[in-house]
């Protein structure tokens, strides 16, 4: 496999990683938010990594499930942000957006990988 850098959506999640940690900086502590924010958009960047780093299919599917998981946590953690006021609609939907793209790209090459 081609190296992480290269793949696409390894590109998109470094953009929700920056996006990301510029709202959660902006936050007042909500029980670690932020912090929790931050590290659920980490953990997609470098599961897909770590994913393309491995030599057999069935385990860079492993990881990029992981890393849309993790995914599934930013958008969970950013409703709950904008419920709590810590962000504004504006916030929510611009990031929100970004996150979705890469978890339908995640989507997709899981769905690429499990074809015979």
């Amino acid at each position: 496999m081609s190296q992480f850098e290269n793949l696409r959506v390894w590109q998109q999640a470094r953009i929700v990683v920056r996006e990301v940690g510029a709202i959660a900086a902006g936050m007042r502590d909500q029980a670690g938010l932020g912090s929790q924010m931050r590290r659920a958009a980490i953990s997609v960047a470098s599961n897909i990594a770590e994913g393309a780093g491995r030599r057999h299919d069935r385990d860079r599917r492993r990881f990029l499930d992981i890393a849309r998981a993790s995914a599934d946590e930013v958008r969970a953690q950013l409703a709950l942000a904008l419920d709590a006021g810590c962000i504004g609609q504006d916030e929510y939907a611009r990031v929100q957006v970004e996150v979705v793209s890469v978890g339908k790209m995640l989507t997709r090459f899981i769905q690429y990988l499990d074809e015979p």
